[in-house]
């Protein structure tokens, strides 16, 4: 199966879990609690990605200046960008989610758990990173295991210019 499928299957079953157990507490209590029970956690999770991402961001600009590209924090805040979305999707699954991820040390576990199989899928050459760098003697580097240059028939940087018959005749 493909990626497009996987994600089609757990976003449909993710979805009727949210409606069936929404569905399950609004008939054990009623519906204004569960509708009251959505809107707090969508703003006391709100409140908390906030105070969670002005603290990440605050480590990411401390890192930079120690002069350390600040990876894990990135993965941190990209997980606290998910955690938002995550709690502002109505549901119990969603919120519950979103809340464990809030919690630093299991986000930091996430991220490191994350950065590591990234550096895993660069390391097998699976994955490559190519970057364009302000840095003398740094505009490409590949960041797979091995170095690989192109080919000898292969071109890198090269721009074309068409050249037509009538500007050859005019010179």
């Amino acid at each position: 199966m493909g990626c497009i499928l996987h994600f089609f299957l757990l976003v449909t079953f993710f979805s009727v879990s949210e409606v069936y157990l929404l569905l399950v507490v609004a008939q054990h209590t009623s519906l204004l609690f569960t509708m009251a029970c959505c809107v707090f956690t969508g703003i006391a999770g709100g409140y908390f990605v906030r105070q969670q991402g002005l603290i990440t961001l605050a480590r990411i600009k401390q890192t930079l200046e120690s002069g350390v590209l600040p990876a894990d924090e990135a993965i941190e805040a990209m997980l606290l960008l998910i955690v938002g979305v995550l709690l502002c999707v109505p549901g119990f699954i969603t919120d519950f989610m979103g809340f464990m991820i809030i919690i630093p040390g299991i986000r930091n576990m996430v991220a490191k758990r994350l950065v590591k199989r990234f550096k895993a899928e660069i390391d097998s050459g699976r994955f490559k990173v190519y970057t364009t760098g302000t840095a003398p003697g740094n505009s490409d580097r590949d960041y797979s295991a091995e170095q690989k240059r192109p080919a000898e028939n292969e071109i890198e940087n090269a721009t074309i210019i068409e050249k037509s018959d009538d500007d050859s005749e005019k010179r």
